[in-house]
């Protein structure tokens, strides 16, 4: 029998890292449903990479059996919006003509890939979209690629776990829907492994990023190389005490040599961005677990000399005061940006599931 008086699920977004997953389920007027937050142990997921399927999918029912402020269930038929990390992704422009069949337009997507993307035909998911910005007679489409491997082993343990996967979309362009304020803006997302340093046009469309390889690890390392300390004890030094006195102060003296090599790769990226589109960057916004390090905004402000904001993504939500127990909302960005994609037509917007035969 059906039961006609039951309500639609919302759609559940979900952020898997390398240490925690975060978990967000909103309604359409941006009420908070359920949320969460798990510790991952190592060994589960690297860079996005799922190393132990097994362990992820108890991870997993243990983060949607324990949600607040009432537990999801498993067996409520829920659907789940994932995004991937940057560092697992090729994104790059295409301007073509107007008016190009559809054909046309694979064929030439196709040949670009060939040209720039190191992945055999056969291995790969992709998905484009049309830039709302002018062009004249040109269109410009954001195009995007994933190694198949990375989305099957997504979809596998979500279909095991009898959940249904909707959406994977480009980690950059989550975290910009929950944190870029203004056009012109880079976002710089700081992770354990790798910082992505993403550029957004005048229209905030995501345009493209570049992975820089280092992350808070470096920083824990460098403090544990320096001190001659445990790993753990690094990396409290880390959170306690950051870039504070780079002079006089052995921790933030061997922060300091990793920050260096960090915002010289970061003042490249910018110059290549404002080169390669014609502008001037006009605001920082800052984001991920590693961009908590002490005094880190203020020096990195100070070298860029351009303004720096850390938004926090819970203003985008109509209830935040449900996470007035919740330490560190910058972990949620990216489930924020995912959930409000949720509440529209996730039709429109890079979705690497798009092309995948059901």
């Amino acid at each position: 029998m059906i039961n006609f008086f039951l309500k639609k699920q919302e759609p559940v977004a979900i952020d898997i890292s390398d240490f925690s997953i975060e978990l967000l389920q909103i309604n359409k007027s941006r009420k908070v449903l359920a949320f969460n937050r798990i510790i991952l142990e190592p060994g589960i997921v690297r860079n996005g990479e799922i190393l132990n399927e097994d362990r992820l999918k108890l991870k997993i029912k243990e983060l949607i059996s324990s949600t607040r402020p009432r537990p999801l269930d498993l067996k409520e038929n829920l659907k789940i919006l994932l995004s991937i990390p940057d560092s697992k992704t090729f994104s790059f422009l295409l301007e073509t003509k107007k008016g190009l069949f559809q054909k046309q337009l694979e064929e030439k997507l196709m040949e670009r890939i060939k040209n720039i993307v190191p992945l055999e035909p056969g291995k790969f998911y992709y998905d484009f979209m049309f830039l709302d910005s002018d062009y004249g007679n040109s269109q410009m489409l954001l195009c995007a690629v994933v190694p198949k491997n990375i989305i099957d082993k997504y979809i596998k343990i979500f279909k095991d776990l009898k959940l249904g996967l909707i959406l994977a979309d480009l980690e950059s362009s989550s975290l910009g829907r929950a944190l870029i304020l203004n056009g012109n803006s880079v976002l710089i997302d700081i992770g354990i492994r790798t910082t992505n340093v993403s550029f957004f046009d005048a229209d905030k469309n995501f345009r493209s990023s570049v992975t820089i390889p280092i992350g808070g690890n470096d920083f824990t390392l460098a403090v544990a190389e320096k001190l001659n300390v445990s790993y753990a004890d690094a990396e409290k030094f880390k959170r306690e005490v950051g870039l504070k006195d780079k002079k006089t102060n052995k921790i933030s003296g061997a922060l300091d040599i990793v920050f260096g090599e960090l915002t010289k790769k970061i003042e490249e990226s910018i110059d290549y961005f404002e080169k390669r589109y014609g502008t001037e960057i006009i605001e920082i916004i800052l984001a991920g677990g590693s961009s908590l390090v002490p005094f880190l905004q203020d020096s990195l402000s100070k070298i860029t000399k351009i303004a720096i904001k850390t938004p926090d993504p819970f203003d985008k939500l109509a209830n935040k005061s449900i996470f007035k127990t919740m330490r560190g909302s910058i972990f949620f960005a990216n489930v924020v940006g995912l959930s409000l994609r949720g509440t529209g037509d996730i039709s429109k917007g890079i979705n690497f599931l798009k092309k995948i035969k059901k």
